[in-house]
């Protein structure tokens, strides 16, 4: 199936990342608190420079694909893409030390843990238009369907940032960490290079007003949705903090295996772009295909989680709610990776403000303001968890809704 052989190469990259972060946590954990604190810490803050740039990831993705489907190169779009990247990174790299300073003091990071930060994030936001530059490519290469390339440069990045971890941490502590995170991401942007012949970068007559339109009506919904729903993730977990310790300590260690099934959902995501993007005249058929991709691999992801919740590999009270938790998410897998596949489905079409407008606005309404109102009068985590389920279906049943009305495919 053409979805799935274009998802599952993004689905190991994937992986890799999440295994990469903690090959990290793991390497640094033995220089001390101070140091596993600062690196944690400074690693959101990278968070948010890829959050920003994923406005110009869906864009080059979504226009790469569209020009594929026509049959035109990509050259245009990838060269204005780098551009924008740089001008993304620039504020990072001029002013992003002293402004991720001032945040961390404002969270009470001080110290060896804020100097332990900063020597992480200074290489990280020296070289950061040189990452987004690897990221853009990144874009390219999944737009026009070249996912096997993604998973090479994933697995260089795997390879050499875990040598480059053993190798400079023990010499450099934080700041060993942070130079393995820039050569790991140049050593991916190496492999993408030698494979750039595989791109169709021949001429055209530039960039249209058309694809502009196109860029920017997915782009910008897509970068303020990747803002917003990291604050909105972190807000839920306020929720289930307010629960007690063990809930939210057994909440953090079922995400870390919840992560490995979600990670199918970006895959379907990513791979849907090129599928449906293009298909041509064939759009509706490949956006029927992938949201019926995206419930099947639901399913059986939900069956692994199922499984994982039975046999509950953690004890005490953590191990509890560990697997409670895992019973609700593994309920809502299968609406979780067919929201995926409807929203990657969705952005391949342009319809970027309506899919971010769903997801960002049920999140909030059906999910995170509910919960918080219920946990005030009575505290367990079954009921933000509950509602996360039951959010989960219902963000998928409005994101085929406005796959069938705004595109009238009556068939979805």
């Amino acid at each position: 199936m053409e979805l799935l052989r274009l998802a599952i190469p993004i689905l190991l990259s994937n992986w890799l990342y999440s295994v990469q972060s903690l090959v990290t946590l793991a390497v640094v954990s033995a220089y001390g608190e101070d140091i596993i604190a600062g690196v944690g810490f400074a690693s959101t803050l990278v968070w948010l420079l890829y959050s920003l740039h994923e406005g110009v990831y869906a864009a080059t993705a979504t226009v790469a694909a569209r020009r594929v489907g026509e049959g035109r190169g990509v050259g245009e779009v990838l060269a204005a893409s780098l551009l924008i990247s740089a001008a993304v990174a620039a504020p990072f790299s001029l002013f992003g030390e002293e402004a991720a300073k001032l945040f961390l003091e404002s969270f009470s990071v001080k110290g060896k843990a804020l100097e332990a930060a900063l020597s992480y994030l200074r290489p990280v936001l020296l070289a950061a238009p040189l990452l987004l530059w690897v990221n853009t490519l990144n874009a390219a290469f999944t737009g026009v369907g070249k996912s096997r390339a993604v998973f090479w440069s994933t697995g260089a990045v795997f390879i050499s940032g875990t040598l480059l971890l053993l190798l400079l941490v023990p010499r450099l502590g934080a700041e060993g960490a942070g130079l393995a995170v820039v050569a790991s991401e140049l050593t991916g942007g190496a492999v993408y290079l030698l494979k750039l012949r595989e791109l169709p970068l021949k001429p055209g007559r530039g960039l249209s007003k058309g694809e502009v339109r196109l860029g920017l009506k997915v782009g910008l919904p897509a970068a303020a949705e990747s803002l917003l729903s990291s604050v909105s993730f972190n807000l839920f977990s306020g929720v289930v903090a307010a629960c007690g310790t063990a809930p939210l300590a057994g909440y953090q260690l079922a995400l870390r295996v919840e992560g490995f099934a979600t990670a199918l959902g970006y895959a379907l995501l990513e791979a849907a772009v090129p599928f449906v993007g293009a298909a041509g005249g064939k759009m509706a058929e490949r956006a029927r295909e992938a949201v019926k991709v995206g419930l099947i691999s639901g399913a059986a992801a939900g069956a692994v989680l199922l499984l994982t919740a039975l046999i509950r590999p953690v004890g005490g009270e953590a191990g509890r709610w560990f697997s409670l938790y895992l019973l609700t998410a593994a309920a809502a897998q299968p609406a979780v990776c067919g929201s995926f596949a409807a929203t990657g489905t969705l952005r391949a079409t342009g319809l970027g403000p309506e899919e971010a407008a769903v997801n960002v606005g049920s999140y909030w309404l059906f999910r995170l303001l509910p919960a918080w109102l219920a946990v005030k009068a009575v505290k367990t985590p079954l009921i933000p968890w509950g509602f996360a389920a039951a959010e989960s279906w219902l963000r998928f049943a409005l994101l085929r809704l406005v796959l069938k009305v705004r595109l009238r495919w009556e068939a979805l």
